[in-house]
């Protein structure tokens, strides 16, 4: 069965031309993160305030032949200036950590001064983390792994089968109201 290290030869050329880079490879696991070092990638994800980073780690169980994603996102907030006759300075530091999978989709537009002092749109990026986690689940795939699903995986499914065959059932209860069977 395939190492993280192995993983992580087969990924860094699929990254090659996105925001992403293989970061912190150890026996079991790798991590990819948004790499804000990267030039290409400043202007858009750092000099217009992106606020939040976002990375999936990936944990391999060579012996199961399994993996599982955890997605971590960090959100910086900071403050500073004039509040009332005294000034301030404030930061606050938010980590989400999620295991499973999540479907999301971020757009941000502001419009404002630009560098060649005309009104502009100075942020317009959209960003999911779907395309990421997708070259990562279809790596592990060709690499002879499987997904192992997290118990919070497993209960949202049964809990999403066990919602829709209620709601299906209230509705079979209605329509057989409707036409007199009760």
């Amino acid at each position: 069965m395939p190492t993280a290290a192995h993983l992580a030869a087969l990924l860094e050329p699929r990254l090659a031309e996105t925001p992403y880079r293989v970061v912190d490879v150890t026996d079991d696991s790798l991590t990819v993160r948004i790499d804000l070092a990267d030039a290409r990638w400043w202007g858009v994800l750092s000099r217009h305030g992106l606020r939040e980073t976002y990375e999936l780690a990936l944990r391999a169980d060579a012996a199961a032949g399994t993996y599982t994603i955890t997605e971590t996102t960090r959100e910086v907030q900071w403050s500073g200036g004039m509040d009332g006759p005294v000034p301030h300075l404030g930061a606050a530091l938010r980590t989400e950590v999620f295991t499973g999978t999540r479907w999301s989709w971020t757009r941000r537009i502001v419009v404002g001064f630009s560098d060649h002092g005309g009104v502009e749109g100075v942020v317009n990026y959209a960003f999911s983390p779907s395309p990421v986690r997708a070259v990562l689940t279809s790596t592990a795939k060709e690499a002879g792994l499987r997904p192992r699903r997290s118990g919070s995986d497993r209960f949202a499914l049964v809990a999403a089968i066990a919602g829709g065959g209620f709601a299906l059932l209230i509705v079979l209860v209605m329509v057989a109201d409707l036409v007199g069977v009760f």
